[in-house]
């Protein structure tokens, strides 16, 4: 894969993906102590599953480096934080403050400025 928009762009749906699995997990599980919710999830598919998806995309940026430099994946990779904003507000209907916002788009005016 020799776009490096099109790998940012895997690398960052499977990180989400791994990620949206582990928080749907530890939300799942109720428990007030750390030491029982960490025996609780320990045996649960969805730990190995969402582990495996960020593994995954792990590698791939490690192999994207071979191609790219440093910055141009970071840069591309920053675009995420407007994805994980997304997927806060659509998917765990959480509310989002007005300084996420402007940060978010304080990120994505300094990715823009990295790139031209």
């Amino acid at each position: 894969m020799r776009n490096p928009y099109l790998l940012a762009l895997v690398i960052m749906i499977l990180s989400f993906s791994g990620q949206t699995i582990l928080k749907t997990l530890s939300e799942r599980v109720p428990s007030d102590r750390i030491d029982r919710w960490f025996l609780e999830i320990l045996f649960r598919p969805q730990l190995y599953l969402g582990l495996a998806v960020i593994g995954v995309s792990f590698f791939l940026y490690v192999y994207s480096l071979r191609f790219y430099g440093l910055v141009e994946i970071l840069s591309l990779l920053a675009f995420g934080y407007v994805f994980a904003l997304l997927i806060d507000v659509y998917v765990f209907k959480q509310p989002v403050a007005l300084r996420s916002v402007a940060g978010v788009f304080l990120i994505t005016a300094g990715v823009v400025m990295i790139k031209r």
